[in-house]
């Protein structure tokens, strides 16, 4: 069997966490960490939500949807761009923003690229980025 790995921030204390997503009877999510014995998974906020891509940066980190890449080369007009799945095209992809305009922002006029095409450095997540106050 394959485990689908996600990565996502607890509600109690906003840090990521990664494992097998679970969704509970009562609606809430949380994460089972690979190779833990405790029994205890932490609920974790939805919207943080983040799956691996099967890729990995320069740095031999992996690659979630919603991380935020630097590349040498160009994305077109940027040289930044955030990991997203994209339907249409069946896939990862990195989705800059065309107009260079605020990508965390996640305007319509953007541009993607193939996850091959590229070498990347992780710099950050649009969830590392959204108001932690409920």
């Amino acid at each position: 069997m394959k485990n689908y790995l996600f990565k996502a921030k607890t509600i109690d204390n906003p840090k990521w966490v990664h494992g097998s997503l679970v969704k509970l009877n009562d609606g809430n999510y949380c994460i089972y960490e690979f190779g833990k014995t405790e029994l205890y998974a932490p609920i974790i906020d939805s919207k943080s939500i983040c799956q691996f891509t099967g890729m990995v940066d320069k740095n031999g980190t992996n690659i979630f949807d919603g991380d935020m890449v630097k590349s040498d080369k160009m994305f077109y007009s940027t040289h930044f761009a955030v990991v997203q799945w994209l339907g249409k095209r069946c896939g990862f992809f990195y989705v800059a923003d065309a107009v260079g305009t605020d990508i965390i922002n996640r305007n319509p006029f953007k541009s993607a690229y193939k996850m091959n095409s590229l070498k990347v450095e992780i710099i950050g997540n649009i969830n590392d980025n959204l108001n932690e106050t409920k």
